[in-house]
């Protein structure tokens, strides 16, 4: 063959120039120096030329073997990887619309399998046959909500169909009898339709797939993958757990023929390997058969009446023993009773013992136990309590002291404080022994003494050169003091109000005025009992002589009778 001219180096840039590289035939044009070695690199990498060749050599690669994926597999793991680790939320937004859709799905799966579980378990756990069941659970050493489900369900996965996603054609179908399996095309092309018919029928994503549908007795469930669809009739009641086998076995066919999905040019027989998959979805559960009888059948609402009237009965006499338990526990505890018998009847009760005069009425026991008057019969006969609280209550009713008199009731000993006529000082002492529970009389005044000694020692500071209290807690005590005094007879309550030595005579008489003023006003305000107030009457004076503190102090006149 002859060889063709050379082209001058114009003509070279020209065809570069359109598009079609022409390299020079002529080995001697590569000893022209850097210049020519430079131009030939320009030729081989040119970027225009490379984008154009390298998507026909890449797809070319794929169809011919899996050798160019191997070979840039680790490149793209590792891509991956160094854009998680430098932004995270790329990667995250990207799976965000797959994910989502997923996890919903998902859940909402598991909940409709527990509910359905749990109706399933409630239903049959009060009837004849549901404590077989239970029977059978503590036997077989299963839950009970475990036995509930393999004796009531009852299902048939009668065909199966893969389904091709972009085409609607059908890749392979299986099913329990073939004998009664119509047109598997025709099918297939129904599905497709009913599922093309809800999508451009109603406002839905883009994505968005026939989930189920039922005709009479019959469940048709379809499961979508990116590239097929499987659709299963049953026929029966179905659990939903049946939807997850279903799942897995699309996962595993979309893995499996992943790249038959994607070379797919209506020919199905590459996918009759899908067949043993497929045949794992025809499942099927048969259950126990149960006699025909009514859930309203005359045996089941007497039971039914009968298990109520049992029930009522258990919940009134608990309450009851419950009430009567709390009464019974009342009466031991309760001042001035003692018990001594009693009886539980069906309507009435009768509850016997000693009651003192003074203790409370029956009536209140039986109230604060939710009882009414006529529930429970008592039976009491009189006695009277040791109780020291009815002891002094006694003895004041039969001695029946004169104002000015107070009397102390501790271990058997009754001290009468005050003063009182010798006359009624000799009765005390001679019919106080003769009342239940005293043992002995004693007449003593120290009690009082003492008292008035507290009072006239205690006393009340003020801020030097104010007539403002300075919060002395004394004055709390001086209160509570002419309470107790008050209970001895009439007394008057002299406050005699001070100055430090500072400041001249007038002023210092004037502070100690004021000082006087405020703490009798103060007493008043606080003893607002009249009774205390027309018992004791507060007299206040100011000292004219000066002291070291400023205070208030207090004398107890006793008044004579």
């Amino acid at each position: 063959m002859k060889p063709s001219p050379e082209k001058t180096s114009d003509e070279a840039t020209a065809d570069v120039e359109s598009g079609t590289p022409m390299l020079p035939r002529d080995p001697e044009h590569f000893s022209n120096g850097e210049s020519s070695m430079g131009e030939l690199r320009r030729l081989l990498v040119g970027s225009e030329q490379v984008s154009d060749v390298l998507p026909e050599a890449v797809s070319k690669s794929s169809q011919k073997n899996s050798q160019l994926s191997e070979a840039t597999l680790p490149i793209v793991e590792k891509n991956i990887r160094e854009s998680v680790l430098r932004n995270p939320r790329i990667l995250a937004d990207a799976l965000f619309p797959v994910i989502g859709p997923a996890i919903r799905k998902a859940i909402s799966a598991a909940l409709s399998s527990m509910v359905q579980s749990f109706n399933q378990t409630l239903e049959h756990s009060v009837s004849p046959k549901g404590l077989k069941w239970r029977f059978e659970a503590f036997r077989t050493g299963r839950s009970f909500g475990e036995v509930v489900m393999l004796k009531t369900l009852q299902y048939r996965v009668e065909q199966v169909f893969l389904i091709h996603r972009k085409t609607g054609l059908l890749l392979e179908h299986v099913a329990l009898d073939p004998k009664d399996t119509q047109d598997a095309d025709m099918v297939s092309a129904m599905l497709t339709a009913i599922s093309d018919f809800a999508h451009d029928s109603f406002k839905t994503d883009e994505d968005a797939t026939l989930d189920s549908f039922k005709i009479s007795g019959l469940n048709v469930w379809i499961e979508g993958s990116p590239d097929a669809i499987l659709a299963a009739a049953i026929r029966g009641n179905p659990p939903l757990e049946l939807r997850e086998t279903f799942s897995l076995a699309l996962e595993k066919i979309q893995y499996s023929f992943d790249g038959e999905f994607d070379s797919y040019d209506g020919e199905s027989d590459t996918f009759m390997a899908a067949r043993p998959v497929l045949e794992e979805c025809l499942q099927f559960q048969a259950a126990e058969a149960s006699e025909k009888t009514g859930r309203f059948s005359p045996a089941h609402l007497i039971i039914g009446f009968l298990g109520v009237l049992l029930l009522a009965l258990v919940v009134y006499f608990g309450w009851d023993y419950w009430r009567w338990s709390g009464l019974l526990e009342t009466v031991r505890n309760e001042p001035g009773y003692t018990l001594t018998d009693y009886q539980r009847g069906w309507v009435k009760h009768r509850v016997s013992g000693l009651r003192d005069p003074l203790a409370g009425k029956s009536s209140e026991l039986l109230s604060r136990n939710r009882y009414d008057d006529g529930d429970v019969v008592f039976s009491w006969r009189e006695y009277q309590d040791s109780n020291p609280q009815f002891v002094l209550e006694r003895a004041r009713k039969t001695l029946n002291p004169p104002p000015g008199v107070k009397l102390v009731f501790d271990k058997g000993v009754l001290t009468v404080e005050g003063t009182a006529s010798d006359d009624w000082m000799a009765d005390a002492k001679r019919f106080g022994p003769v009342i239940t529970g005293i043992n002995e009389v004693v007449i003593s005044e120290n009690g009082l003494n003492d008292l008035i000694a507290r009072i006239e020692s205690r006393k009340v500071l003020f801020k030097c050169g104010t007539t403002k209290i300075s919060g002395d807690p004394a004055l709390d005590g001086v209160s509570d003091d002419l309470v107790l005094l008050s209970e001895y007879g009439p007394f008057e309550l002299e406050v005699l109000g001070f100055a430090d030595r500072t400041g001249t005579p007038d002023v210092n008489e004037a502070i100690s005025n004021k000082r006087a003023e405020i703490m009798g006003s103060e007493l008043r305000k606080r003893l607002g009992d009249k009774a205390v107030l027309d018992k004791i009457k507060i007299t206040e004076m100011g000292s004219k002589t000066t002291a070291d503190e400023c205070r208030v102090a207090f004398k107890v006149i006793r008044q004579k009778k």
